[in-house]
């Protein structure tokens, strides 16, 4: 059956999955090095991943300017991204990330990225488990989006939207490009001497989400049928949100107005988790300081005592609890109700410091990367990595395109009948 459907086949240096942050930095250095790339996406191109989607009214990025306070330092951001990892994260990894956070920033600056600033000075503030100001704000992700877009309008660059891959494609052990389909069904092979997956993260696995809806971990999946190693995938970030239309994340200054937590039956059933109202107390504002769920403080019995109570079955029609405070009747009329929602994976694709999978001719960058973070991440690296290890990606990506050779597209000729069966048989 899949013999009936019209094919498409292409050559490039570099095959970039994803054309969010990470992507479009990739193809920034492909230009850079003045090697051919092929940018794919599963809806339009820079619309998607977790890094354009609409929920992220702010970029903030960790980078070590000592700009708001002078005693910062790559030195100090990187024992904090020890401390919050749990020790978890590549150590390796997170000195390049601190090092080279810096000059990416300023490289931004330079294309037309702009950040929040006070007064006319940066402003820095204090990211989720830190307790240095060091994240930088960009005020406009879509501007941010269109100065990125600006450094890939090169005929170096090719860009195909709306191009759903199903697998990478490999000869003797090697990755040397991926094959999908397109909106009109046609069969596409790319065939490349090095592909990039920046193709995001995976929360848009789980129904209550907080990222877009093309986050679907699709690169993790592509890079372990491929043979890749994936690392800390059971760190997945789940933040408290409001299950409403449109979803959104909770106002974590609402946790300073004495709130309230009450089920579907009107109990209030938080206050027997903690000793007395001290704790209680504390552990609100231990929660206000980071989105995440954590385990490392006891913030998390606010998140833990939430979702027994949606378990047992005693939550709102929106899978939540109802929370009160002084003032949200008129804050929220119908009702403040919150949830759990998944977000950000610190872990994925295992990769070294040239962003090299252990796949040969495999990279990743961005949310499809793992080792960075560990456990828990300081707020905003998740950013910064997207720039440092996408722009590594696209280097070290186009430098192998250089040397590297193509097998005739005869010898994936079967890998790609395999996958154009396997679009026929979810049709």
């Amino acid at each position: 059956m899949n013999h009936l459907m019209q094919r498409e086949s292409i050559e490039t240096d570099v095959l970039i999955v994803g054309s969010g942050a990470a992507g479009l930095r990739a193809a920034m250095a492909c230009v850079e090095a003045d090697v051919d790339c092929i940018l794919v996406s599963k809806g339009r191109i820079g619309t998607g991943g977790g890094s354009f989607s609409p929920l992220n009214g702010l970029w903030g990025i960790q980078a070590a300017l000592a700009l708001t306070d002078p005693s910062d330092s790559p030195e100090k951001h990187f024992q904090e991204i020890q401390e919050i990892s749990l020790g978890m994260c590549d150590s390796d990894l997170a000195q390049i990330l601190v090092d080279e956070a810096p000059p990416r920033i300023r490289e931004l600056e330079e294309i037309g990225v702009q950040f929040k600033r006070i007064d006319g000075q940066y402003e820095q503030i204090v990211g989720c488990f830190c307790n240095t100001s060091r994240a930088l704000q960009v005020t406009n992700v879509v501007g941010a989006r269109n100065a990125l877009a600006s450094r890939i309008d090169s005929p170096r660059v090719k860009r195909k939207g709306g191009l759903q891959i199903v697998q990478l494609l490999l000869h003797q052990g090697t990755c040397v490009g991926a094959v999908g389909y397109d909106e009109k069904g046609v069969l596409v092979t790319i065939r490349a001497r090095s592909t990039i997956l920046a193709s995001g993260g995976g929360g848009a696995i789980f129904r209550y989400n907080l990222m877009g809806p093309d986050v679907t971990g699709d690169g993790y999946v592509f890079g372990y049928e491929a043979g890749a190693q994936l690392t800390n995938m059971e760190f997945i970030q789940v933040m408290l949100g409001i299950p409403a239309d449109p979803f959104a994340f909770l106002p974590l200054d609402l946790l300073a107005r004495n709130p309230r937590f009450l089920n579907a039956k009107g109990d209030a059933f938080m206050a027997g988790m903690f000793g007395d109202d001290a704790d209680y107390n504390n552990a609100l504002a231990l929660r206000r300081r980071h989105y995440p769920f954590s385990c490392r403080d006891d913030s998390g019995v606010v998140d833990l005592s939430i979702t027994k109570e949606i378990l047992r079955g005693r939550c709102t029609r929106n899978f939540g609890v109802r929370m009160e405070y002084d003032g949200v009747e008129r804050d929220y009329p119908n009702g403040l109700e919150v949830a759990p929602f998944a977000h950000s994976f610190n872990g994925g694709l295992k990769i070294d410091a040239q962003c090299a999978t252990t796949v040969d001719g495999l990279f990743a960058a961005g949310e499809a990367a793992g080792g960075v973070h560990g456990a828990d991440r300081p707020g905003g690296n998740m950013l910064a990595s997207t720039f440092v290890f996408g722009a590594r990606a696209g280097q070290n990506a186009a430098a192998r395109a250089r040397e590297a050779t193509l097998p005739e597209a005869a010898a994936v000729a079967e890998q790609v009948d395999v996958a154009g069966a396997r679009v026929r048989a979810v049709e």
